[in-house]
């Protein structure tokens, strides 16, 4: 839940000693501006309907306070209200949850990758920034 998984972070160690100009940095964020690339913008990614308070009265663990949070709370629910007598109901809404987690990742590497390729490019004095 918003935090890569090892082979992801051997990768990035990896990446790092061969060549650390090319290699995001996983905690600033991007460098560059965010539309660089996109002459027409960027569809915005919709925020999830669902409010920091909320997840903080529903009783939500942080780590679980993401993109995904909406599905989280729907398969907590559920849970509550089969208990263990009928658990296979609630597999749809799980489906949800681990395709909001999947295309959130995908989101994730896809954002990773073009900020390594435009760091390949800067350092190669392909891409000039104003």
């Amino acid at each position: 839940m918003g935090q890569a998984l090892v082979p992801d972070r051997l990768k990035h160690m990896h990446d790092m000693y061969l060549n650390p100009d090319a290699a995001p940095d996983l905690i600033k964020g991007s460098r560059f501006d965010p539309l660089l690339g996109f002459p027409n913008g960027r569809k915005e990614r919709p925020m999830p309907p669902i409010t920091e308070d909320e997840m903080i009265m529903a009783g939500l663990p942080e780590q679980q306070r993401d993109y995904c949070a909406h599905w989280y709370l729907a398969f907590f629910k559920c849970r509550y209200q089969y208990k263990a007598r009928s658990f296979w109901k609630c597999a749809d809404v799980l489906h949800g949850v681990e395709q909001c987690q999947y295309d959130d990742r995908v989101l994730r590497m896809k954002e990773h990758e073009r900020e390594r390729r435009l760091m390949l490019r800067q350092a190669k004095g392909q891409l000039e920034l104003e």
